[in-house]
């Protein structure tokens, strides 16, 4: 009887001094999990982390209570306390670069460096013997401030939140209204202007900006969402426009079915004051973009110095956005330096982004201009469309009546040439194109393929239309 005694005091025993090690079934289930947010760039500092500890970290995901801290399904007891961060960082005998740069840190977070009194979580057990010890302090200590928690690897840190608020965003998204694809940001203002179809919706809690990787704003803020209509069913596209205080904020979010953020990409930002006291290239007056059908992404940005800066990328099957080359077969592209890192985007002078055909108000319809920008080489043979796409022709002349093909439009035609001048009674030059894509750009050629071109004019010609487009003169070229 006694031997059956010793052996269940020794396995009470061995239970007790392991309990915390063992993750009892479903107890933390209803926790959240912690999630890495923040992490530093080894491209940008002289870090002592290695690659792998800099993935660890940043897949690391974690979960609390007030007793247990719960990771790599195992439990360990903790306790919560308070102290100043002065304090935090002498007894640690932490770095002083750490201390500044996370003072800088809380300084963007909440537009101010003081930080004064600090919480931190308290492992009260030994755990050296666990993996995970290697990243607490001196004292067995995580940093715990303003719902997020740090871990702190020698100079550097890393930044975890709560990773409660994709269901929270869930039930928000849920509201929001659906639009089609293709977009642009001129149909996304009018959608915005119109009042109806985006969703507002306000949020000043931290965590919040830190799920949608939202930079500090003020806290009292008003977010436009809407979804894309997508024909991928693991994602779910929607755009979210802020308004800081440099102007409009357009981001394109990818979410999993879960609302968990796939990926993300700042699609536009309206600056309203230029920054005179800045060089050029470091602010943009204008950033445009079109999402086609096939979820591709173009993006131009218009800057100070006249020259646009042109950026593509692919949703791809992997649900990442991935950046894809941009050339030109109208223009090659000049040195980029100071404009951008990226080696896949295209820069075009001032000069070529001046060079295209201006509308003229005198004679022609507005609202019937095409929605396009277009520039014309007679000399080369070619039409170039929104800076990228040439489609080349040959110069011709016929007898006009032939032309038009249709005595009507020729009398209709015949009469609006001769209000400015110009006499096209037997015979008109014209542009006929080979390429017969051209068709679906400029629905507004003569039988799908030809625009006349007279005295350094194309004529943009129909029953219910009449287009002039002026070659660019040497003043608007500078």
């Amino acid at each position: 009887m006694y031997k059956y005694k010793k052996i269940i005091l020794f396995i009470l025993l061995v239970f007790s001094c392991s309990a915390y090690a063992l993750l009892p079934a479903n107890q933390s289930q209803s926790l959240n999990e912690w999630e890495n947010v923040d992490s530093p760039d080894l491209s940008e500092q002289n870090s002592m982390l290695t690659e792998n500890i800099l993935t660890q970290l940043q897949n690391l995901k974690f979960k609390i209570d007030d007793n247990y801290f719960y990771v790599d399904k195992k439990r360990f007891p903790i306790s919560i306390k308070e102290e100043s961060f002065d304090k935090f960082v002498s007894d640690n005998n932490l770095p002083e670069v750490f201390s500044g740069s996370f003072r800088a840190y809380q300084e963007v977070r909440n537009e101010t460096g003081k930080v004064k009194n600090i919480k931190y979580i308290q492992f009260t057990d030994d755990i050296s013997n666990n993996n995970f010890s290697h990243y607490l302090t001196k004292n067995n200590q995580l940093l715990y401030i303003d719902n997020i928690i740090v871990i702190i690897v020698g100079d550097d840190f890393f930044v975890y939140a709560e990773n409660y608020q994709a269901e929270k965003f869930k039930a928000l998204a849920d509201k929001f209204m659906s639009i089609p694809l293709p977009l642009n940001s001129r149909q996304l203002n009018e959608y915005i202007s119109s009042d109806k179809v985006m969703y507002h919706f306000g949020s000043s809690s931290k965590n919040f900006r830190q799920f949608l990787a939202i930079p500090f704003i003020t806290d009292d803020f008003t977010y436009l969402g809407v979804k894309l209509k997508n024909n991928v069913d693991t994602i779910i596209p929607v755009l979210i426009i802020y308004y800081p205080d440099s102007g409009q904020e357009v981001n394109l979010y990818l979410f999993s079915n879960q609302y968990q953020v796939l990926d993300q990409l700042l699609l536009s930002s309206y600056e309203r004051e230029a920054f005179t006291d800045l060089p050029a290239q470091n602010s943009h007056e204008d950033a445009d973009f079109v999402i086609n059908e096939n979820n591709q992404i173009d993006i131009h940005y218009k800057y100070y110095d006249g020259k646009m800066l042109f950026k593509r990328y692919q949703v791809t099957n992997l649900e990442k956005i991935e950046e894809l080359p941009v050339s030109s077969s109208c223009y090659a592209g000049s040195l980029k330096e100071g404009y951008t890192d990226s080696s896949k985007s295209l820069l075009l002078t001032k000069e070529q982004v001046n060079n295209y055909l201006r509308f003229d108000n005198n004679f022609s319809s507005i609202e019937n201009m095409p929605n396009t920008l277009l520039s014309l080489n007679i000399q080369n043979q070619q039409l170039c469309v929104d800076y990228l796409n040439s489609y080349s022709f040959k110069v011709n002349s016929m007898n006009t009546r032939d032309f038009f093909n249709n005595d009507e439009l020729y009398q209709q035609q015949l009469t609006n040439f001769k209000k400015i001048g110009i006499d096209i009674t037997d015979n008109i030059q014209y542009l006929e194109f080979s390429d017969a894509n051209i068709k679906k750009l400029l629905p507004w050629l003569i039988q799908g393929n030809k625009a006349i071109y007279i005295n350094n004019k194309l004529f943009l010609v129909g029953e219910k239309f009449f287009i002039i487009l002026n070659q660019p003169t040497k003043n608007d070229l500078s």
